[in-house]
Formats: C-alpha cells, sequence, structure tokens
C-alpha cells in the first residue's frame, strides 16, 4: 500500500474492538513506520517527547510492584535532570481506566464511578417497590385462593407442598416480567443511545457472566417477592376456609407494614 509515498506493508487485518473497550485502534503502525511519516519531532534522541500512551504487558509471574520498583533508575537514567525531579510513574491495569484513571488526555473520555453507583441504587430502589408491590396483592387476593387451599389440604397436600407451589408460581411470573422487560429494552435501546450518545449494546445482556447474573437475580426476587404469599397461604386452616370463616390465621400487621411502604 502506498500511502503519501511511503511504502506500506499490511501485515493483518484485526477484529473491531467492542464498543465499551476503551482501546478501539483503526490501524496499528510500528514507532519507524511512524517517524517516517513525522520525521524529526518524533526521530533523532529526542528524550522527552511524550504525547503518546504506552502499554505493556507482564510475562506470566511478574508482580507489577517488581516493574513500578525500577521506574525511578530508568527516569534516572534517560531523563534530564530538570526533568527527573518531576517525573514519575506507575502501572495501571487496563480495566481500570475507565473508572479509575483521573489522567486528563485519555484516548477516550473517563467516568466517575458513582455513575454506575446511583443508575444501580435507583434500580434497586424500583425492584423493591416492585417487589413489595407484588407481595401485597398476592396476600390481598388470598380470599380468592383460599378455598382451593383448604381443599388441598384435606386431599392430603402437605404445607410445604403448598409453599414450593407459590414460590414457583412466583418464580414463573419474575421470568414472565424479565422476558417482556428484555424486550423493551430492544425496542427503546436505540432510541436512549441516541439522546444519551452511548453506543450500549443489547447482545451484551447475553455475556456469560451477565446472563448468568440476570438468572440468579430472577431466580433470587422470584423466591424473596413470594415467601410471605406463600407462607401465608398455605398456613390457612382447612376447616374453616371450607365453611366460609377466616380464611388465615394471626394479624395482619405485617401487610399493613406494606402498604406504608
Amino acid at each position: 500500500m502506498d500511502v503519501t509515498r511511503i511504502q506500506l506493508k499490511v501485515a493483518g487485518v484485526m477484529k473491531n474492538a467492542p464498543a465499551q473497550s476503551h482501546f478501539r485502534p483503526q490501524a496499528l503502525i510500528s514507532f519507524i513506520t511512524l517517524r517516517n511519516f513525522m520525521g524529526n519531532p518524533i526521530g533523532g534522541n529526542n528524550r522527552v517527547w511524550n504525547p503518546g500512551w504506552t502499554y505493556v504487558m507482564l510475562k506470566d509471574g511478574v508482580e507489577p510492584q517488581e516493574l513500578e520498583g525500577q521506574f525511578p533508575e530508568f527516569v534516572e537514567k534517560y531523563y534530564p535532570e530538570f526533568m527527573a525531579g518531576q517525573t514519575s510513574f506507575y502501572l495501571m491495569p487496563l480495566p481500570d481506566i475507565h473508572l479509575e484513571s483521573h489522567l486528563e488526555y485519555e484516548i477516550r473520555p473517563n467516568h466517575e464511578r458513582s455513575y454506575l453507583y446511583i443508575p444501580g441504587a435507583i434500580g434497586l430502589i424500583i425492584l423493591v417497590i416492585a417487589a413489595t408491590n407484588f407481595t401485597n396483592l398476592a396476600t390481598a387476593r388470598s380470599t380468592r385462593r383460599a378455598r382451593e387451599v383448604g381443599v388441598r389440604k384435606v386431599l392430603g397436600a402437605q404445607r410445604s407442598q403448598l409453599v414450593g407451589q407459590f414460590l414457583a408460581e412466583s418464580v414463573l411470573l419474575t421470568i414472565v416480567a424479565v422476558i417482556l422487560s428484555l424486550a423493551l429494552i430492544q425496542i427503546l435501546l436505540p432510541g436512549f443511545n441516541n439522546i444519551a450518545s452511548k453506543e450500549l449494546e443489547f447482545a451484551r445482556l447475553f455475556d456469560g457472566e451477565f446472563l448468568l447474573f440476570i438468572e440468579a437475580s430472577t431466580i433470587v426476587l422470584g423466591l424473596a417477592a413470594g415467601l410471605y404469599p406463600a407462607v401465608f397461604l398455605s398456613g390457612f386452616e382447612p376447616v374453616k376456609v371450607l365453611k366460609g370463616g377466616s380464611s388465615g390465621k394471626g394479624k395482619n400487621s405485617f401487610r399493613r407494614v406494606l402498604v406504608v411502604l
């Protein structure tokens, strides 16, 4: 390939880096080739030219602290005396750059970790409210299932079996809600990316670790939201229920707390 009369050889073609990657190069060339393009500002013995980023891959078994311990000697050897006292180096893990680096002129704009915590906290509050509403509605509708519970107990059903049934129903409803929410995300995500100038990808939700997190959260949320209704419904006394009397035993103080919440 001839570029401005400099012959370049394409040594390989690489896959596009993920949109969330900190380092997304369009092309990679050697430093010697860069000198041919830029000329003297990069060439010669200029040791203080530093408009660039340096990435290193440590060999297996090498600790970052070992390499950092050699930096002072490196500065003393290669930097002019007037700069050596004001220059220092340290290593930063690549995954930490996006949220932990507060240096100027990074390759891509950095963000604060609080930008993740705040939406996460809001999402958690919404989940708690939704789970509370589900628990309250399930117990409020208990009279509709009181006769079912009474009949099943008369036929020999154990309380543990009833609890298992109600918990399974709760988890199933949670799974349906997650599926509907994923469909809604897929529909609304392009518009959100345009408004927020983001490049969020729907496919990222199905990466190995994140998909496992979604599955585990779905089960835990379903069990947590359905635990009290399951215990409450399974505690109905069959004789009273079938006679049309009080369907449950005990007070509904917990339900009052849920209503207030």
